[in-house]
């Protein structure tokens, strides 16, 4: 899907929609599209009280974003399971990651 090809009250409907865990993932596209997000959703970014970083009994680190009076769970660090094939991979900073 080309994105940046849509009108601008159709770009900031489309990134309006999404939840903080989606926005997220998106902003590893290219550096447009993080500039993008940045520049549509100072707004919602302002009403963040806190980032929340835990570790779980397993050991596994969790990140949450604290708004309102709720939070959402926006990564979380996991062993590949090679039984599950919904992976899909990014280079970050030149090194592929798998993403779930």
């Amino acid at each position: 899907m080309k994105i940046f090809k849509y009108p601008h009250l159709v770009l900031i409907e489309i990134l309006h929609s999404m939840n903080y865990s989606e926005i997220f993932m998106m902003s590893f596209i290219s550096k447009n599209m993080k500039k993008l997000i940045k520049s549509y959703q100072i707004a919602r970014f302002e009403k963040i009280d806190s980032i929340r970083y835990e570790c779980n009994p397993r050991g596994q680190p969790l990140v949450y974003i604290y708004y309102k009076s709720s939070s959402e769970k926006i990564v979380k660090i996991d062993k590949l399971d090679k039984n599950i094939n919904d992976y899909f991979q990014l280079n970050i900073s030149g090194k592929m990651i798998d993403f779930r």
